[in-house]
């Protein structure tokens, strides 16, 4: 993640802790955008910095003002594309004087060891259904076998709003590698989204939904494009299944919501096979299915 935070002079020290789980090597460069005088926007790029299979390096420099968007475009990855950092404002209360980093500083390699469980419109358990009158259910990907796809779903063009569940890559939204999403035009609830896990441990969690960035700012390039000029993201009805296939309701407006992780509820699961279902019912235009996140609630 990109951190701004004050240095104990009035420059302003942004760091990003990046981390390469493969053993193959690789190269990237950060894109970052800042205020410059006159409130004009300006886009620079650092240098190529070398990536190892296995480590963990920490970025830093000194820009004059604070970062308005950080992308991280690799040149060969599995990441394929550029995709964006989650900025977090400066804690005006938390200010320490520190030296400075510019450039490149190595982090002990560890393994990440999370509670948390994570599923992404990428992961086999994620999958889209559509209701028919009469037929029960069916996997509605099986449908796009003539049409141009990606993991199943079909690809659906920016600006344009699909009819049925179809993936959009997009740099501000949720991905291990690649940054995708599936979308939706707004319909009668008949199409969903699937993600499933394993509760591993029968309490109370905490569940998240990741939502995108709507704005997309293209690197190298001076202008943003809008996810869906025009349109508005719609409500979401969530139905949660538990292991035991008692459901839960929960309505989640994301007008307000910040791009990235944002807290939906907080349920009591048994151990078992858990749903996460996303409609297309709702009251905007569209509705977006990218990730969500399951972590054990304090106490558990």
């Amino acid at each position: 993640s990109s951190i701004p935070r004050k240095t104990g002079s009035d420059s302003l020290l942004s760091d990003s802790l990046i981390r390469n789980d493969e053993s193959v090597s690789g190269f990237f460069r950060f894109v970052y955008s800042y205020e410059g005088e006159g409130g004009k926007e300006k886009r620079t790029n650092s240098a190529p910095i070398h990536l190892a299979g296995k480590s963990v390096i920490l970025f830093g420099t000194i820009v004059s003002s604070p970062p308005v968007s950080v992308y991280l475009e690799p040149y060969l990855s599995l990441n394929r594309r550029p995709f964006s950092l989650e900025l977090n404002k400066p804690n005006e209360e938390k200010i320490v004087t520190t030296d400075p980093i510019e450039g490149i500083k190595e982090v002990p390699y560890t393994l990440l060891l999370e509670s948390s469980i994570v599923v992404d419109d990428l992961d086999p358990g994620f999958k889209v259904i559509k209701k028919e009158k009469d037929k029960g259910l069916r996997i509605t990907a099986m449908e796009a076998k003539y049409r141009r796809t990606d993991q199943g779903l079909p690809i659906t063009p920016v600006n344009v709003i699909p009819s049925d569940w179809s993936r959009i890559v997009n740099p501000g939204s949720y991905g291990k590698y690649r940054h995708t999403l599936a979308l939706i035009g707004a319909g009668e609830g008949e199409k969903e989204a699937v993600f499933t896990t394993n509760i591993n441990q029968t309490g109370e969690w905490d569940l998240e939904l990741y939502i995108p960035s709507r704005q997309d700012v293209i690197p190298n390039i001076s202008w943003k494009q809008d996810l869906m000029p025009g349109k508005q993201l719609g409500t979401y009805n969530l139905v949660i299944t538990d292991g035991n296939g008692d459901q839960h309701e929960i309505k989640f407006d994301p007008k307000t919501a910040p791009p990235g992780w944002n807290p939906v509820g907080n349920i009591d699961l048994p151990k078992g096979k858990t749903t996460v279902t996303i409609s297309n019912k709702t009251d905007g235009d569209y509705v977006v299915a990218d990730a969500v996140r399951w972590s054990p609630a304090a106490g558990n």
